[in-house]
């Protein structure tokens, strides 16, 4: 386990024994020392994509639904769009601030579609742990049915 400091910096020295241990895992379980290094290396070559952006005012396709008898809204906004995937997060609705979700409340995806199998189904948990306050967010896959 990497211990993390209370300004959030993992040092140097654990961050390289953790790696060390991943490689050497990794090496026994296939059994080859070039495997671990091709695949990583394939990975870092493919083309990245960030998620999880809070969008800014005129951000296209974001969409903000009121939450009855609460003082929250609930938004969605585009996510990694070549993995089809959106951010779910909660707006107070007097100012369209982000916020942690409301006390009491909690996301959960549905399956959809013919076979079910669009996304799990279970609650979903935010991207980020600890949360600041404004700073959860949740992805979701392109059209699955969240309830609140």
């Amino acid at each position: 386990m990497i211990g993390i400091t209370d300004d959030g910096v993992v040092p140097e020295h654990e961050l390289r024994q953790w790696l060390d241990a991943k490689y050497a895992q990794q090496v026994s379980d296939m059994g080859d020392l070039e495997i671990p290094i091709a695949r990583a290396r394939e990975f870092l070559d493919s083309p990245g994509g960030v998620t999880g952006c809070k969008p800014h005012e005129g951000t296209p396709n974001v969409f903000i639904r009121a939450i009855p008898d609460c003082d929250y809204s609930l938004r969605l906004f585009p996510g990694n769009i070549a993995l089809q995937e959106y951010c779910a997060d909660f707006v107070r609705a007097s100012t369209g601030q982000p916020a942690n979700c409301p006390k009491d409340f909690e996301l959960w995806s549905a399956p959809t579609g013919p076979s079910g199998l669009t996304m799990p189904s279970g609650r979903l948990l935010p991207n980020r742990q600890p949360v600041e306050d404004g700073h959860d967010d949740y992805h979701v896959l392109d059209f699955p049915a969240v309830a609140l």
